[in-house]
């Protein structure tokens, strides 16, 4: 008798996370909520200025770059974590990985 199932694995290549109604990191909602009550995006809004379009909105962008981060995001292309399943439900702040 076998102690392992391996000969009825499948290799996953590719999975992704995108049930409209789950979230991958709960624990981002309570760390986003104390970055709004603290004015995190007001902050950002006055001390953080670049001079071309890309400035627009800089207080819902660095929102959303500190709720990657709380997910696991070490890269500006795992912030696509913050636009997965319903975090869109619970923030308004799920921009582009690359915005």
């Amino acid at each position: 008798m076998k102690s392992s199932h391996s000969d009825y694995m499948v290799r996953v290549h590719d999975a992704r996370f995108d049930e409209a109604n789950l979230l991958a990191a709960a624990g981002a909602v309570p760390v986003m909520e104390l970055a709004r009550r603290v004015g995190l995006a007001d902050l950002a809004k006055q001390h953080v200025k670049v001079p071309t379009d890309k400035g627009a909105n800089p207080g819902g962008k660095v929102m959303a770059v500190v709720a990657g981060m709380v997910m696991g995001a070490d890269s500006i292309d795992d912030l696509g974590t913050v636009r997965v399943g319903a975090m869109s439900k619970v923030s308004e702040f799920a921009y582009a990985p690359s915005t």
